[in-house]
């Protein structure tokens, strides 16, 4: 029955090439090198073109794999997420057919579950996901046992150490089936490996290693010149633009973010490549933080309108009505508040913020408080920091006649401000104020006061004060029930793994 299924499997598979329509030219050979280029180039058709004349059915498996999965990374569209997950049922009938003696097979068949795994966790089928993790987990840890020059195996045994070292109490059920709970230092020096010797996706081990250092060890500026280093070596790679600038506009560098992102309409307009969709989010985002409104509603109405999957559309939803909001168009605004307050909630943390506060932005136009706060955010979050610090200045000195929760984010948006101006000091002092807020968990500004004590940790731990940073990232675990809770869980957790 096996041996049907694969046979059947290929030629399934050889009917994607067909339906494609693709030839390969005469004078082409196949290159692992080549394809994986092409590939995270999102130039899927000259990667297919290369497959064709691919001998090794097992490597073409895999490869066309890949580009299933892309096509709906770059998309969260449901048709392509139909076609990624038939794709990796027809794969792994076909790896089941390599012999035991190939590090690749179960290699291979670690990518498909994880990358499965991880399609089913965008689409909340939790225990698929989870099953479909262990599958992997199990594979490649029993394949560094077995071949464990295999430097492959690397990219995910490092993924899942470094990963599971730091996963939020929302999703520990991951660790509890795996029986086991990751080591962050460990995970990272594997994925360091793999970035460099890597038989398999050497570039793409790059990638998750330049965002680990983002998301895992919290250092902005060693994340951006590792993904600045990928990007130079390649700057028309429309991936390597989209995480570079995705890492920037997250952190409050959305200047830089556009100067990379001005090749999207000559992505967007060329048929060789694969265009990701969220690179018009991406832009629309960073325009919204640099207060250019205008570009900002045109970037984020292209997303919203062609866009068919869901994650992230809250937040896209949320910018387009807050940009209305501050322009004083408040009927329209409440009408884009009141359809984003229908959505139901995902695992990302932005569109649950939008879900949580449009209600509350539709009763009512903001007040003069309201919208100096929101000006003062989008300039904080553009990089603009002493702008923000000026909008919040007049508001410092009658802070005793705001309502509680504007004093908690005025006090928590100052400590921002100053850390980012390494005037640590004052950070502290005003952290220490928001920590002393009155606000509780069915607050919606309660979040700021959470975050109050995880960056105090963060100023701690780079100030060598160990068990008070210890002190601080525990005391923001033991909170519950807030906005961005799975962001801070997993910092908070990160932070205590960097200090073990």
């Amino acid at each position: 029955m096996k041996k049907v299924l694969a046979i059947a499997a290929l030629f399934l598979l050889q009917g994607c090439f067909l339906f494609l329509g693709l030839q390969a030219a005469p004078a082409e050979t196949f290159s692992r090198k080549q394809v994986e280029t092409h590939i995270l180039r999102f130039e899927f058709e000259q990667a297919v073109r290369l497959l064709l004349i691919c001998d090794d059915p097992y490597a073409k498996a895999y490869y066309l794999n890949h580009i299933h999965f892309f096509r709906f990374f770059a998309t969260d569209d449901a048709g392509y997420r139909k076609s990624f997950l038939q794709s990796c049922e027809l794969s792994l009938s076909v790896f089941d057919k390599m012999p035991k003696s190939s590090p690749y097979k179960k290699y291979y068949q670690a990518e498909v579950y994880f990358l499965r795994g991880i399609a089913h966790f965008l689409s909340k089928k939790y225990v698929n996901a989870g099953l479909d993790l262990n599958s992997s987990y199990s594979r490649v840890k029993s394949n560094m046992l077995e071949f464990p020059t295999f430097r492959s195996n690397y990219k995910l045994m490092g993924l899942y150490e470094a990963g599971l070292s730091a996963v939020p109490e929302k999703y520990q059920y991951i660790t509890n089936l795996l029986g086991f709970k990751g080591d962050l230092k460990k995970g990272l020096e594997k994925m360091k490996i793999a970035a460099h010797m890597a038989e398999v996706f050497p570039e793409e081990a790059a990638l998750l290693n330049c965002y680990a250092e983002r998301k895992l060890m919290d250092d902005t500026d060693q994340a951006l010149a590792c993904m600045r280093k990928l990007y130079s070596q390649s700057p028309d790679n429309m991936l390597y633009t989209f995480m570079l600038a995705n890492i920037a506009v997250n952190n409050r560098r959305s200047g830089e973010a556009l100067k990379y992102l001005a090749a999207i309409e000559s992505w967007r307009n060329n048929k060789q490549i694969f265009y990701i969709q969220f690179l018009d989010y991406l832009r629309g985002k960073a325009h919204f933080y640099q207060l250019n409104y205008v570009e900002a509603q045109k970037d984020l109405n292209r997303f919203i309108t062609r866009y068919k999957g869901s994650n992230f559309l809250g937040d896209a939803l949320f910018k387009r009505a807050l940009i209305y909001e501050l322009n004083g168009n408040h009927e329209t605004a409440a009408v884009y508040f009141k359809e984003i307050a229908a959505m139901t909630g995902n695992d990302f943390d932005l569109d649950n913020y939008a879900i949580r506060y449009a209600p509350i932005y539709a009763a009512r136009p903001f007040n003069n408080e309201e919208l100096a706060l929101q000006k003062a955010r989008n300039l904080f979050d553009g990089g603009f920091f002493e702008l923000a610090a000026e909008v919040l200045q007049p508001m410092i000195k009658q802070s005793s006649t705001l309502s509680e929760e504007a004093q908690l984010e005025l006090h928590y948006r100052m400590g921002r401000i100053y850390q980012e101006q390494k005037r640590m000091q004052l950070a502290k002092d005003f952290y220490r104020i928001a920590m002393g807020s009155t606000a509780q968990g069915n607050s919606p500004g309660f979040w700021m006061k959470v975050y109050s004590v995880y960056y105090l940790g963060g100023i701690h731990e780079r100030e060598k004060n160990t068990d008070e940073a210890i002190r601080l990232y525990k005391l923001a675990l033991s909170y519950k029930d807030y906005q961005h809770q799975n962001d801070l869980q997993q910092m908070a957790k990160s932070g205590l793994s960097r200090l073990k």
